[in-house]
């Protein structure tokens, strides 16, 4: 999933993506499947990067605003499952 995702408006490199995919990797397959079923509506994703559909897109909230440094923990991500996609609120820990 990490080698078909596109950052819109986020750095890759922010901690709070960084937590992301530590508690993402850190899930059992059960609640993998959970959330690709939450991104994608979907409970699988298909077996090699080549073969998706469309890339996953992980952007910031629509309400998020211009201060990248405002932390959201009271928020909670949105997802769009027509386009893969996941709006990630700005966490401060996993």
């Amino acid at each position: 999933l990490k080698r078909a995702t596109v950052y819109e408006d986020v750095d890759p490199d922010s901690a709070y993506i960084r937590y992301f995919w530590e508690a993402l990797e850190a899930m059992t397959q059960e609640d993998r499947s959970k959330f690709i079923n939450f991104v994608c509506a979907r409970s699988r994703l298909p077996a090699s990067v080549d073969k998706f559909p469309m890339m996953f897109r992980i952007t910031p909230p629509p309400n998020s605003g211009d201060d990248q440094d405002e932390l959201q923990d009271d928020d909670l991500p949105h997802s769009q499952t027509c386009f893969f996609s996941l709006s990630l609120p700005r966490y401060s820990s996993h």
